[in-house]
């Protein structure tokens, strides 16, 4: 038969596809990867890690993060057992702020989640329990006239609205540039009686959208008087506060059967096309803490995984290429971007009791000070033809310039992974020797397991011999 070619795989930009049969993806396509990335053509990478901002430990689980700016000043907010805090760079540690004793006796709620708002003056703050809290940057004291039981404030048309509790069907707001100023009359009933609640609220294309659990909702104009209310989609909605996140011209949200993309019209379920298998293991029981941000151009959906009562995992998403990057090792309960004054960052709080801390994201090879363990398996090779027998001969690696060295090692006929025999190379590429034995499948692995270093693999060549009649 006539020679084929040698395989070679040179651009990994495809992702996760756990759809399709691992023989049948697209070659820059991954049926399993973990903790790597492809965020250009041609180079697949570790992706980068986290480190604790804070070094003594917080009382709890981070029930908030807010960015604060005020004047000259800024602040970054967390919420941790109850307890109010503001970063202080030049001690490095988190100072307590002190709220009034006569409104908060015991302090905030320790286990609700806390979000915030920031108006003009001030940043206002709701958790659904106790009295939303406003803070100038030197006092805190309770937002008068809010709802008592307030939760996930929005500033809408220089309104703040907000959910009461209570009354989880109705938003209700305050007049316009009067956040302690709410009449009787500034509410709405959200398809009330449905049996359904509301979850977020997000400004949107000059619209405020109103996501319920099972359903979406928005509402158009300026003043009550010409408020018009229509339903967008009665079957699909967002599974809580913090679950959803703008990019562009679309939003992304965290809805039960997988994540949505949203263009003020259509909405489209990204996971169900490329990775339904992964999505399965999410924990659609605990789903409603759900976080989604935006860092360096991949949208970042934090859950709960398997069994696991609070968010231990961490979908990335490439917009532009449509790729999905597992990954693993982050315990997100909520994000936040913050400008220092020198560099924005992108700071997380902790889910995880155990692990009481707010954590800067994409930086250094670690996590917390462990290692980041990584993999990529390729596309299951049959040259086209499983009939055909194959024999492996070599197998290149090309790295990028002087980085830490992936594992190369291969599956054949679907058996166990083989690490390859170290043959010789240098900086850019390794050659290794592959096992004489003939297979119909083969499946090539990089995995990488050093703590302090990341790695950098540009392309995977295999050298091979095929019989020449089918057997």
């Amino acid at each position: 038969m006539p020679k084929k070619p040698d395989w070679e795989i040179k651009d990994f930009s495809g992702g996760l596809n756990d759809k399709v049969d691992d023989n049948l993806i697209a070659n820059n396509e991954t049926p399993d990867c973990q903790n790597v990335i492809a965020n250009k053509i041609g180079s697949l990478t570790k992706v980068l890690g986290s480190a604790k901002l804070n070094t003594v430990a917080l009382g709890g689980v981070v029930q908030g993060l807010h960015s604060y700016y005020y004047g000259t000043n800024r602040k970054l907010i967390a919420v941790s057992a109850g307890k109010l805090y503001y970063w202080d760079p030049m001690d490095k540690s988190f100072k307590e702020i002190a709220l009034p004793a006569e409104s908060y006796p015991t302090g905030l709620d320790a286990s609700a989640p806390v979000y915030f708002e920031t108006l003009v003056n001030y940043v206002v703050g709701f958790n659904g329990i106790n009295p939303p809290f406003k803070w100038d940057g030197t006092t805190v004291s309770v937002l008068a006239n809010a709802p008592a039981d307030g939760q996930f404030p929005c500033l809408f048309k220089e309104k703040l609205f907000t959910v009461p509790k209570s009354d989880p069907s109705t938003i209700v707001w305050s007049n316009s540039f009067a956040p302690e100023t709410w009449e009787a009359v500034n509410y709405w009933d959200i398809k009330k009686g449905d049996g359904d609640i509301i979850t977020n609220l997000v400004p949107y294309l000059g619209e405020l959208t109103i996501f319920k659990r099972y359903s979406t909702h928005t509402l158009r104009g300026t003043y009550i008087d010409d408020f018009r209310y229509d339903e967008i989609n009665p079957n699909v909605g967002c599974v809580g506060p913090r679950a959803c996140v703008q990019d562009g011209m679309y939003l992304y949200f965290v809805a039960d059967d997988g994540i949505y993309c949203y263009n003020g019209g259509n909405m489209e379920n990204l996971t169900l096309t490329k990775i339904p298998n992964l999505w399965s293991k999410i924990n659609s029981e605990y789903i409603g803490n759900a976080v989604a941000g935006r860092w360096e151009g991949f949208l970042w959906f934090a859950l709960p995984k398997d069994s696991s009562s609070f968010n231990n995992f961490v979908l990335l998403y490439d917009p532009l290429t449509r790729a999905w990057w597992p990954r693993t090792g982050l315990n997100i309960s909520c994000l936040a971007e913050y400008n220092t004054g020198k560099e924005t960052k992108l700071y997380s709080g902790s889910s995880y009791t155990a692990s009481p801390y707010v954590s800067e994201q994409w930086i250094g090879s670690n996590d917390l000070g462990t290692k980041i363990t990584s993999y990529w398996k390729g596309k299951a090779f049959d040259m086209g033809n499983p009939a055909i027998k194959k024999k492996a001969k070599k197998m290149l690696v090309a790295d990028g310039n002087n980085t830490n060295d992936a594992t190369p090692s291969i599956s054949l006929d679907y058996g166990t992974f083989q690490d390859l025999t170290y043959l010789d190379g240098d900086n850019l590429v390794r050659r290794f020797d592959c096992p004489n034995t003939w297979w119909r499948y083969f499946q090539p692995k990089l995995t990488h397991d050093v703590i302090d270093k990341s790695f950098e693999v540009r392309g995977l060549t295999l050298q091979y011999k095929a019989k020449s009649k089918a057997k």
